[in-house]
Order: C-alpha cells, then structure tokens, then sequence
C-alpha cells in the first residue's frame, strides 16, 4: 500500500510538473516570436561565452549586465545606446586586446569593447540634471546595474536625459539660453541633439534589438524549464531502471570528451602564446641591432656625401674661374657646357673614324686573301667596294666640313645678334636716364610739397597759439570782471562757446587798423602801459592776490589733466579701432573659407559615395554652432552615407568616417590648393568598392587641376590607376633597403603587366638590369649596390 502510494504521488507530481512545463514552453514560445536570433546572433551569443571561458576580466555584453526598470524605456534606450547595446565590457584594457587577438584568430567577426581602466567619463557629477522637474530623468537613472558597472554605464549614456513627449523636450532644448546644453531623448526613440538637429524614427532591426531586454526574464523562465525537465527526468528514471543508467554514462562521456577537448585548447593555446612571445622578443632584438647598423651607415653615407659635394663644388669654381676667358670667347656658359658639346661631337667623329678604318682593314684583308686565291673578279669586287666606301668616306667628310661652316656662319649670326643687343642695352640706359631725371623733377616737387605742408602747419599752429591766447584773455577779463564788448551768437542747444565769441570793436577807442608792426607795438605798449597804471591802483586798495594765484594753478593742474585725459582717451580709440578691425578681419576670412568649405563638401562627398545604385549619392553638411561668435563654439559636421538615415558622427563606420574626412580635406584643398598630397594609408578601412571610388576621384583630380597625390597603399586599386609605382625591397646581401621605380604612363590604359614584364625573371642579372631601367638615371652608389 505504501508503495501503491508513492507510486500515486510519484505520477501526481509528474502530471504536475508537465502541466507546468507545457505553460513554460507556451512562454518561450510566445517570447520567440517576437525574439528569434538568427544565426548570427547565435554566433555572438557562443562568442561571448568562449571569451569568458578563456578569458579572466570579461564580464558580458552591456544589455547583460544591467535591465531596465520599465520595459516602456525600452525602444528609447536602445536607439540611445546604439552599438554600446552590444559592446563587450571587460576590467583592463589588456584583457581587451587579448579578446581582439584571439577574435581575428578564430575568425570570429567584430566586436566593440568597453575596458573600464581606460574608459574617459566627461561629467561624472549629474545631481543638477536630476533638478529640472517634470518628466526628465537621466538615461542612467532608468537601469538596475551592480555599482561595479556603474562606469560602463556613465561612459554609454553621458548625461543623456529622457523624457516622455517630444514638447517637454523642444521646450528644455529650444529654450533661451539652453542652446547646446542638452541631449534629449524621448520614449519613442526621437533625439533633439545639442546642435540643434533632430533624428527620429526606428527599424525592424531596431525592435528586434528593443527585446534583447526580455532577455533576463527568457532566462529566468528557461532556467524554470530546465530544472522542471531534471526533476521530470528525475521521476521518469524512477519509472524506468533500465534507460538512467545508459542516459547517465552517455553524459558522463560527453562531458569527459568536452573536458578533453578544452584540455587540448588551452595547451595549444598556451603553446601558441609562449611561442608568439618568444618571436617578438627575438624581433625586438633584431629591430634594435637594425636599427642602430642603420643609424652608423646613413652618418657614414651623410659624411662622404657631404665631402663629396664639397670637391665637386671647389672644383666647379676653379674651372668657371679659370675657363671664364675661354667660355666668353667661345659663346657658352661655362666650360662644362664646351666640353659637353665638343666632346660629344668628337665623339661621334672618332667613333665612325673607327668603324670606317675598321672596315677598310677588313675589306682590305680580303683583297689581300682574295689575291692569294687569284681570283681577280673578286678583287674587282673588292675594289669597287674599297672605291664606294671611299666615295662615301669623302661625302661624309664633305658633310662635317658642311658642319662646320654653319657653326661659323652661327658664330657670325650670334655676333650680329650681340652687336644688336648691345644697341637695345644702350637705348635701354637712355631710358633709364630719361626716367631717372623725371624721377629727380618729381622729387623737386615733392620738397616743394613739404615744404608748402610745413608752412601751413606752422601757421595753423600759430593760428591754434592764437585762438588759445584769445581764450585765455576772454578768462581772465571775466574773472577780472572785464566788460569786453562781444557779440554772443547761441550754437547747437543754446550753449554758448566762448571760442565763437565775436567782439564789436565799433567800440573800442581809438579804433584804427594797424598799417605795420611798428605801429602794432606802438598801440600795445601803450595799452600795457595803462595796465601797469590800473594794477598800481589796484595794489593800493589791497585786494587779496592769493586767489588768482591759487586760481591760475588750479588752472593749470586742470589743463594738463584733461590734456592727458584726451591723450589716452585718443589711444584708447586708436586701439580699440585696431582691435575691431582685426577681429573683423578674422571673422570675414574664418566665414569666406567656412562658407567656400560649406559650399562644396557636399559635392565632394557626392563624388566619392556616388554609385550605380546611389547615381546621387550621400550628403554631407557644415553648420556653426554659433554663426554669430563662431570662434566661441564649435563646428558640427554630419555626413550621411547613400541608403542610410541620419547619424552622428561618432555613430558611423571606420569606412564611412574615412569618406567623410576625405570629403572635408578635398573641399579645404579646394580654397587653399596645395601642390601635392601625401596619403598615408587612408584605405586602410575601406572595402574594395570605396577604395574604388576614392581612387577614381583622387585619379580625376589630378587630371582637372594641376595636383599630384603620393599615395601609400596595399591595395591593388589604386596601384593600376597610378602614373608610377615606387617600390621598397630588402636587399639581402647588403642589408639595406632598396627601391624600384616603375612609370606607367609609357604603358597602354588596357596592357596588363606581368610581374616579370616589369622587374624581369628571378635571375638576378636580369633582374638588376630591369631595377637600373626603372631609375633612369641612377647615381653612382645606387649602380654599385645594384651590381
């Protein structure tokens, strides 16, 4: 009965426990409808689980590490995230490259990683985000995450904040004095970025991403399942004695058999560390010892270089020293270009002279050979050859003699030509003579000039000492209570200027004009006289002088005031004008290249993406983020790739980032050209069908305008659209490196060169023969490295 009773509840709890995994599976299964990986994603799921086998410091993807606290932030999270969703976060940046190492080895694809030794965080103090009220909260604060991911965390959202309408956000960006401030996101995925752009909208691609945060929960209801299925596997080996043993051994064997395998991996993978560490110490060794015999042979080589140019200058200054006389009467240069042209025609002279007698020689040794024979038929023969090659002989004797009466006659030209430019150099120092007396009567009247402009400043200055002694008469004859008799006008307002004071002199005693100086001193020593006579009186009633004394140097120390007052109120002008105008300058030639920039990136940025399938191609913008103070701000760049939505910057590929900057470097070379490029390696992360539209725009611009690029590359695009190839090799023999040179534009657009077309075969004389045809002109050490 006991046993009929387990045996009940033995089937009871099985009924249960299938009950229970049916309605799991129901979940996964209505889970996997909106999540199925895909075969990729199933790579990158037993990717991240190798690395974390063989790896210490690797902690698991982002979206791992960390869950949402509403599943509704979902889709705005991830937009926010962009790749960082996916990235790999480890402890040390060592631990980093040790995963990138073992990826490219084992095939394994890309992945992007997050080492938390290394990783910048730009503001780490976030409370007064948290303080501008109604729906916005920081990107970080809607995550549960341990504290030891907190940096990932920062380093993947910044100060990113989310809101839940797109006017909370408009009204936060777009509000005065918040411009460039905030990066806002919304729950349906829209981005007011800090420059002012917006971006919006989502993919399938998106949503199927948006559910890797049901993730966790997939996990949780599978690790339920898991444990139902043992406890249900549990119950069916009660049931059956025969079959657990069997199941158990085959997965003790599997397990043994993985255990083996891992065993084996990480011995060969130990092996293969030690020996890649052996091999860059035994490199770094070599690659010092190279280095330094480098180092002696160019200091030797600079040496003998440098004593060798000074021979050849010392003796190129003794021979135009000495020849010099020679040189001028012959009617070259210099004594080297004699010699080039003399020796050359010797040359050929002597050399035909040569083949003529050798000639001679032989036809006369067959005479000879012929008359030992007898035979005088052949001697005939002989002898009309010896006659025609005479014949010719003479007519080319007759032509060297031609020769060199048109040398004479180009002598005598040559002197008719000097006696004519001897005739211009004079009329020329004529003319210069007659220039140089218009420039004397020129200066005559120059001095006149100065001298009329001095005088006039002496009489305006005499005529301001004059005004101002004026002013001082009209002072002091109010201070003294003078009455004079003037004739006040108002000026601007009703304010009265006592420089525009006319005076009635109608009323003046003795009002006389004054018909010379003497009669001018006459009148004013009288009136001084007269002064004298008033001021004795006013001694005698004693009035108190100190106040005019003290008044007088109350004003002086107010004259020189404000005299300095107006000088550095002049200077301050002076150098205010001069700053404004130099800011202005500034700002005018930054805006004309900025606009010129602006204007024609896009072009470029067409010309490099466009395609058969993108005939358009992308776009590419330039905006200040201040246009008003653009030295204040920054510049916002925004490429957008054909097919593709708008991103920023930081969000494209190393390919995409790579157009991009070409794009902008061609559009700068295009207001300020430079005479040549040096491009280093700059389709290192393009793929084949970039690298051909680079190399067809860089090839059209060197056919369109007068521009020459040094492209350093590995890829063979741009190597048969080049005009000429410069190759670097290793000389064994030698230890040194060598370079080949090879001009393509003597070749057809559509002959396909071979290697052993253009360096020949592997046999080493030809081979040094082709490198002597790629240098046309090869100095003399590079002949004897190459022998």
């Amino acid at each position: 009965a006991g046993l009929t009773r387990t045996s009940e509840d033995a089937t009871e709890r099985l009924k249960e426990v299938r009950q229970q995994l049916e309605k799991y599976d129901q979940k996964l299964f209505t889970a996997q409808e909106h999540r199925q990986k895909s075969k990729r994603e199933a790579q990158k799921s037993e990717c991240i689980d190798t690395l974390k086998r063989v790896f210490k410091g690797v902690r698991g993807r982002f979206h791992e590490l960390c869950d949402l606290t509403r599943r509704e932030y979902g889709m705005a999270v991830t937009i926010a995230l962009g790749k960082n969703m996916d990235a790999i976060v480890v402890d040390e940046e060592k631990v980093a490259i040790e995963c990138i190492k073992y990826l490219k080895e084992q095939r394994l694809g890309k992945e992007i990683f997050i080492p938390l030794d290394t990783i910048r965080i730009q503001n780490k103090n976030q409370d007064h985000f948290r303080k501008l009220g109604g729906s916005f909260k920081l990107l970080t604060d809607v995550f549960k995450y341990d504290e030891d991911n907190h940096k990932a965390l920062l380093y993947a959202c910044g100060n990113m904040l989310l809101c839940d309408t797109q006017e909370e956000a408009k009204g936060l960006c777009y509000a005065p004095g918040n411009e460039g401030k905030y990066k806002v996101i919304t729950k349906d995925g829209t981005i007011f970025h800090k420059s002012g752009s917006m971006s919006g909208g989502f993919s399938k691609k998106d949503q199927q991403r948006t559910n890797k945060w049901n993730d966790k929960e997939i996990a949780k209801v599978q690790h339920s399942r898991n444990r139902l299925r043992e406890e249900l596997l549990t119950l069916e080996r009660k049931e059956r004695t025969e079959r657990p043993s069997r199941e158990l051994q085959a997965q003790i064997d599997a397990v043994k058999q993985r255990l083996h395998f891992s065993k084996m991996d990480l011995e060969h993978i130990t092996k293969r560390v030690t020996q890649f560490e052996n091999d860059i110490t035994r490199m770094d060794e070599e690659l010092v010892e190279k280095k330094t015999s480098l180092q002696k042979m160019q200091a030797e080589i600079a040496k003998d270089r440098q004593k060798i140019d000074a021979f050849r200058k010392r003796i190129s200054k003794v021979s135009v020293t000495v020849f010099a006389e020679f040189s001028k009467s012959v009617g070259v240069k210099n004594i080297a270009e004699y010699e080039e042209k003399r020796l050359a025609a010797a040359e050929s002279r002597a050399k035909r002279k040569i083949e003529l007698a050798e000639a001679e020689s032989r036809l006369l040794g067959d005479l000879e050979y012929q008359k030992s024979r007898d035979n005088e038929k052949a001697a005939k023969e002989l002898k009309k050859k010896i006659q025609n090659l005479k014949a010719k002989l003479d007519e080319k004797e007759r032509t060297l003699e031609n020769f060199d009466a048109d040398q004479e006659k180009k002598k005598q030209d040559m002197k008719h030509d000097e006696k004519i430019l001897k005739e211009l150099r004079n009329k020329l120092v004529d003319a210069d003579a007659e220039v140089t007396g218009v420039k004397s009567s020129e200066q005559e009247l120059k001095k006149k000039l100065t001298k009329l402009e001095r005088k006039k400043i002496s009489i305006e200055a005499e005529s301001e000492k004059l005004a101002s002694l004026r002013s001082e008469v009209i002072k002091q004859a109010d201070m003294n209570q003078v009455q004079l008799p003037r004739v006040e006008r108002k000026h601007k307002k009703g304010v009265k200027d006592a420089d525009h004071v006319e005076f009635d002199y109608s009323l003046v005693k003795e009002n006389t004009d004054v018909k010379d100086e003497n009669e001018y001193d006459r009148i004013k020593q009288r009136y001084m006289d007269e002064i004298a006579s008033t001021e004795t009186d006013i001694q005698k009633i004693s009035p108190n002088m100190k106040a005019f004394e003290q008044y007088n140097a109350v004003e002086e120390r107010l004259k020189s005031m404000k005299d300095d007052f107006d000088k550095k109120r002049t200077g301050q002008k002076d150098i205010v004008t001069e700053f404004e105008a130099v800011l202005q300058e500034r700002t005018e030639t930054f805006m004309r290249m900025f606009t010129h920039v602006k204007e024609n990136i896009d072009d470029v940025y067409k010309a490099l993406t466009k395609s058969q399938k993108h005939p358009l191609g992308g776009n590419a913008y330039l905006n200040l983020e201040d246009e008003e103070k653009p030295f204040l701000s920054g510049i916002k760049y925004n490429a957008m790739p054909p097919g593709k939505r708008f991103r920023d910057m930081d969000q494209l590929s190393g390919g995409e980032k790579t157009v991009a900057a070409l794009a902008l470097l061609f559009a700068i070379h295009s207001c300020h050209p430079a005479p040549f490029f040096v491009l280093d390696e700059v389709d290192a992360a393009l793929d084949s069908a970039n690298v051909n539209k680079v190399s067809n725009y860089v090839r059209s611009r060197t056919r369109e305008e007068a521009l020459q690029c040094i492209v350093i590359s590995l890829k063979d695009t741009f190597y048969h659209k080049a005009d000429a190839l410069v190759g670097i090799y290793k000389d064994q023999e030698e230890e040194t490196s060598g370079s080949l040179t090879v001009d393509l534009s003597q070749y057809g657009k559509n002959v396909k060169l071979s290697h052993s077309a253009i360096f020949g075969t592997q046999d080493s004389s030809l081979q040094d023969s082709a490198e002597l045809k790629a240098s046309p002109t090869p100095s003399r050490s590079s002949r004897k490295r190459h022998r």
